[in-house]
């Protein structure tokens, strides 16, 4: 449930303004991934693996979504 809220808030901000989504949840990509669709505004995903280390990777940087190792 968590997951889907935080989905559908990047999904709706995007379409207002550049977005953060922070999380190491790979569930966490397909919402960041539908809010880069929206074509609006950039999203970033911010999480503590380095660019590589996740499953999605190469989804990310193949549709643009912006990854990015922080903590």
């Amino acid at each position: 449930m968590v997951d889907s809220m935080v989905c559908l808030d990047a999904v709706y901000f995007a379409r207002q303004c550049p977005t953060i989504v922070a999380s190491d949840d790979d569930d966490i990509f397909v919402g960041a991934l539908a809010a880069v669709a929206q074509q609006a505004f950039p999203v970033y995903l911010l999480r503590s693996r380095a660019n590589g280390e996740a499953l999605n990777d190469l989804f990310a940087q193949k549709y643009c979504l912006v990854v990015d190792q922080v903590f």
